[in-house]
């Protein structure tokens, strides 16, 4: 393992120490298979990390643990650091990480264990409303045991942690003979935490609202699909509905929330409106025949065959151009009465990109969410806007699906069109994984419609 660079600024840092996946909660290791333990384990401390890093005012270091730990730190974007005492317990190990962030200039050290299942940023912000802007140490005791599940130590108020069985009553008795100013904090989401077998079923059925056995799938980042088995970040995941197949979700889930933020959040389509849509019989575009169709819109749809032009009418699209054969421009201003239409999503790039712009009308907006055909370049600003006032964007889904909130909003609103039988997937072929070289030949010939399937 390697160690990411100890940074401190002059921010809180907020320290959680983790252990080895093998040696974490061995009080399950009876009751509970090892995999199902790990995912738990590592359930938690993203609940944790996740609480963290939402609140600005306090960094995150990861302390100790192994491979496992270390990749979901890295995932999140947080310092990890090995244990600098591995044989000494974790008391000297948390010891040891807070002198050297108070050295290095830290105001305050923040103590956090990896598995509450409950925490929330909200109870970061009351740790340090409590601390009265660093002038008081600040302890949570935990419910079940009388352990500290926080403590938030100013630099000039330190002493060593004595985590344990009933260490609150311990931490209590030490700052109070050393006069040390003191604030103790009660909230549900640091007053609970995972060390039994009952413990165990509840989190398992509610931390970040998945269970052990649940379908998931994503459609951000971190990357890495093409492999069996992964780590992910559960704020990053999206639970399947049961009525919605594995391959429909597979095939749909990427390109229709792209359809979703593009239609209903960047610009909002509405009834009778005529839009123009590149690639009309791609992933993509398919889907968004679909979706303008049942708003009522009047898509304008591009196609290179005639085949596909009839696979984008029986998916819903009003008008069919066959660049290959036909003038877009001219087509468009026909369909339109001269007047252009009020936005084009153009995911093709350099081949469609000033066709685009001449379709559209006065104060019309160019949306390039992709560029299959190559990136566009050199482009005069006041040449190519100033005549009809255009505007201009070039949008990426991570950005419209920046949060939880928007990430199930948009999902939600897709598996709705999905249930209520508005959109359906258009299954092309289905690759075993092994053959993943073989998908992309296709992908790269921009002769496929609808959506390809790798499966393991």
């Amino acid at each position: 393992m390697s160690e990411m660079p100890y940074l401190v600024t002059n921010k809180t840092q907020t320290i959680i120490p983790m252990k080895p996946l093998s040696e974490a909660k061995s009080r399950l290791k009876g009751n509970v298979d090892s995999m199902s333990r790990r995912a738990a384990i590592l359930m938690m401390l993203d609940k944790v990390i996740t609480a963290v890093k939402q609140y600005s005012k306090t960094d995150c270091i990861v302390l100790g643990g192994d491979n496992f730990i270390q990749k979901l730190a890295n995932l999140h974007n947080v310092q990890w650091s090995p244990d600098p005492s591995p044989n000494n317990g974790l008391n000297d190990c948390l010891w040891k990480t807070m002198i050297k962030a108070h050295n290095l200039g830290s105001k305050a050290t923040l103590f956090l264990p990896g598995d509450l299942p409950l925490i929330s940023t909200s109870d970061i912000d009351q740790i340090f409303l409590a601390s009265d802007s660093l002038r008081k140490t600040v302890i949570a005791r935990a419910v079940k045991d009388g352990g500290t599940n926080a403590m938030l130590q100013p630099a000039a108020q330190s002493f060593k942690p004595m985590l344990g069985n009933q260490s609150f009553s311990k931490h209590k008795k030490q700052i109070l003979k050393n006069s040390i100013p003191l604030s103790i904090i009660e909230t549900p989401g640091l007053q609970f935490d995972l060390d039994n077998d009952s413990d165990y079923e509840w989190a398992i059925e509610n931390v970040n609202g998945f269970k052990i056995g649940d379908r998931v799938c994503y459609a951000s980042v971190p990357m890495g699909a093409y492999c069996e088995v992964r780590d992910f970040p559960a704020s990053n995941l999206i639970k399947i509905p049961d009525s919605i197949s594995n391959n429909t979700a597979a095939s749909i889930l990427l390109q229709g929330m792209t359809v979703e933020y593009l239609f209903e959040r960047l610009y909002q389509i509405k009834k009778d409106e005529y839009i123009l849509f590149h690639a009309a019989a791609g992933g993509v575009g398919l889907i968004a025949c679909q979706w303008a169709k049942s708003i009522g819109c009047k898509m304008i749809g591009t196609v290179s065959t005639n085949e596909k032009a009839e696979l984008a009418k029986a998916n819903g699209c009003s008008f069919i151009i066959n660049y290959k054969s036909e003038n877009v421009v001219e087509k468009v201003k026909e369909i339109t009465n001269n007047k252009g239409v009020p936005v084009v999503y153009d995911g093709v790039g350099k081949d469609t990109f000033n066709i685009s712009l001449e379709c559209l009308s006065l104060r019309g907006l160019m949306v390039s969410f992709g560029q299959s055909s190559g990136m566009v370049t050199q482009v005069d600003l006041h040449k190519t806007f100033n005549p009809k006032s255009l505007y201009y964007t070039r949008p990426t889904l991570m950005h419209y699906n920046s949060n939880r909130e928007e990430l199930e909003n948009s999902s939600n609103t897709l598996f709705n069109k999905i249930i209520n039988e508005e959109i359906k997937e258009n299954i092309t072929k289905i690759f075993d994984l092994k053959d993943a070289s073989k998908a992309h030949l296709e992908l790269q010939s921009r002769i496929t419609t609808g959506s390809i399937i790798l499966k393991t």
